[in-house]
Parts: structure tokens; C-alpha cells; sequence
């Protein structure tokens, strides 16, 4: 693997709509920053929710503050309806296409989502930003289904070489909307994504992207995650209701209250900034429960409340609730400026 001087590393985690908040902690980061031009973050690793997000910082690498404003009118131009068309309204149904969804089907229909990215992704722009320098290398992360390996596609300098650790490996492409739209196909909610050969999902499940910033050469992560961890006995005691389409739901939910998988060794002697919500997202969810679109109201109230307000926390794609994270996440920034502004001091 080439070698260079350790640089500053930006990843992102986080499910569904929780990214949000992520938008809310780079709005702060980018008026601490103000005489920057160029991204602090020459290296954006993501997985989930965190991809759309790393993909237009890392096309507006050379403007940092028009990539935050990039970002932040992404997240207040979403809806339900415009990231997903259909909703399932029978049991019968929902139960039915979770279980289709390792096959190749979903609970929700992912076609509008992906034409959104599509249309707001600017991977040229990615391409644009290595030549010029401003970006070292982004790097998606997303789940294979036949291997059973996280994979970080990753685009960057031409002397950057992938690597391989256990069921964590890594390929060096040229990153297109099959990526994005692989890395956010959240298990079991939204179909797989076929990338080559293979079928993907959603990695926040299996792997962290602070370990692929570190192998792409950060010496300092600024890591933010899109919700509070939930322990190993916290899952165990949650009450499950008989029925499959309780157990599905609650495979949703847990498999998006943390990130696991890669981050721990990697990472134990980089310098990491994390954030995390101050207020549990989906506490937060629960209180815009009427936003929730009827149709997808009418399925989660078929399970648990516990693990409908984890579900709704990843699919309300309403604006109360998008402004609601982006407002505590650039409070949380604020509050933590010390930290944001030693960070952004370092070259």
C-alpha cells in the first residue's frame, strides 16, 4: 500500500433518515471553518444512510461550504413519497415481501429513491476532486449477500490499493449510483442492488467506515453516527411478539441501533472524534409519529412499539422530522466546538 502523510478522515454511519443529523453536525463544523475553501476531509468513508451524504461532500471537495449547503438542501428536499412510491398496507403483504427481500424483492419500493440519487449524486465531480487534489479517496461500504463480505468500493488516487481483512474487503472502482444505491438498500426495507455480480444491501449492520478511512490513510477521524449504541443485553431483553412479521421487523430495528464489525482494532491508536445524538432518535421519531405517512402507520402499529419508533426513526422521510435532526445535530456541533475547532486547526 502507498504511503503519505496521515490526513484527516471524515466518516459517516447511520441509518435511513437518521443521516440527517449528520448534515446538522457538518452546517456547525462549516461556520467554525469559514476562511476554508477546500474540504477539511480529503478522506469520506460511509456506509447506510451516511453514503448520500459522503457522496456530495466528495464531489464538492473544493468547495466545502456549498457541499454543506449541498447537503443540507438534499435532506430538506426529501419526502416519503420521493424516496419510496409504494407502501404495502395488508399484513399479508408486508410479511410477505419482508420475507421476499434476501430474493431479490423489498418491503418497499426503492425505484424513486434511486432515481433521487441518481439526479443528485455527482460522481464526475468525484472524479474532478481527486484530479485537483482536494480529494484523496470516498469509499461506500456495502453488504454482499452470496460472499457474506462488507465490501468498501472506494475511488481515489490511482495509487491506492485495496485490502483484505477477514470478511472485510475492499475494491478499488469508479463509483457510479449502483454503489449509492447498494450501500443504502437498508435489509429487508429496500430490494438488494446487484453490483457486478452480486446482490447488496446496506453494511451498517456488519461493518464501521472509520476502518476504511484508516486504510485509506486518515490519522484523524471525525466520526458521526446517526444514533446511540444499543448494548448486547439491550437487545436480548427486547420483547418480541410471536409472528413473523414482528421478528423481521425487529431484525430491522436491532440491526441499526449500532454499527459493528470492523471498527475496533483498526482504529484503537487513530485519533477519533465521535458524535452521537444527544437525544435518541427514535424518542425523537416518536414524537413526529404524525408525520408518519398513514399507509406505513398502519404496518408499524402491527408490532412492538419499542421497534416501530426504531423502524420510523429510518423511514420518515417527512421534513418536521428531517429539520428535527438537522437542528439537533448542529446543536450537538455547537455544544461541542472545542472539539470541531481543534479538529479543523489541524492540517
Amino acid at each position: 500500500m502507498a504511503s503519505f502523510a496521515p490526513l484527516n478522515g471524515l466518516a459517516l454511519s447511520g441509518g435511513g433518515a437518521r443521516a440527517a443529523y449528520q448534515a446538522g453536525v457538518l452546517k456547525a463544523a462549516a461556520e467554525m471553518d469559514r476562511n476554508a475553501r477546500r474540504s477539511p476531509f480529503p478522506i469520506i468513508s460511509a456506509v447506510s444512510g451516511g453514503s448520500m451524504g459522503a457522496t456530495i461532500l466528495a464531489a464538492g471537495a473544493n468547495d466545502f461550504h456549498a457541499a454543506v449547503d449541498a447537503l443540507t438542501r438534499f435532506w430538506t428536499s426529501c419526502s416519503c413519497r420521493n424516496l419510496y412510491g409504494g407502501l404495502p398496507v395488508s399484513r399479508l403483504g408486508v410479511a410477505w415481501r419482508i420475507l421476499c427481500g434476501a430474493a431479490g424483492d423489498g418491503w418497499l419500493d426503492a425505484r424513486s429513491a434511486r432515481a433521487l440519487f441518481a439526479a443528485q449524486a455527482d460522481f464526475e465531480g468525484i472524479a474532478a476532486a481527486i484530479e485537483a487534489g482536494t480529494l484523496h479517496a470516498l469509499s461506500l461500504g456495502a453488504y454482499g449477500y452470496a460472499s457474506q463480505q462488507t465490501v468498501h468500493f472506494f475511488q481515489g488516487r490511482g495509487d491506492l490499493e485495496p485490502w483484505r481483512d477477514g470478511p472485510i474487503v475492499s475494491a478499488h472502482v469508479r463509483l457510479g449510483a449502483e454503489h449509492l444505491a447498494a450501500a443504502f438498500a437498508i435489509p429487508l426495507v429496500f430490494p438488494p442492488v446487484k453490483v457486478h455480480r452480486e446482490y447488496f444491501c446496506d453494511a451498517a449492520a456488519a461493518g464501521r467506515p472509520e476502518a476504511a478511512a484508516l486504510r485509506l490513510g486518515a490519522g484523524r477521524i471525525l466520526s458521526i453516527e446517526a444514533d446511540l449504541p444499543v448494548s448486547t443485553a439491550q437487545r436480548r431483553n427486547t420483547r418480541l411478539q410471536s409472528g413473523m412479521l414482528q421478528a423481521a421487523a425487529h431484525a430491522v430495528a436491532s440491526g441499526f441501533g449500532c454499527s459493528g464489525g470492523d471498527v475496533q482494532a483498526p482504529t484503537a491508536a487513530c485519533e477519533t472524534i465521535r458524535f452521537v445524538p444527544s437525544v435518541p432518535l427514535p424518542q425523537l421519531a416518536r414524537s413526529h409519529w404524525s408525520c408518519v405517512p398513514d399507509t406505513l402507520r398502519k404496518s408499524l402499529e402491527r408490532i412492538e412499539e419499542e421497534t416501530a419508533f426504531q423502524i420510523a426513526s429510518l423511514l420518515l422521510f417527512e421534513q418536521p422530522f428531517l429539520e428535527a435532526l438537522l437542528d439537533l445535530g448542529y446543536r450537538d456541533g455547537v455544544a461541542r466546538r472545542d472539539d470541531l475547532q481543534k479538529f479543523l486547526a489541524q492540517p
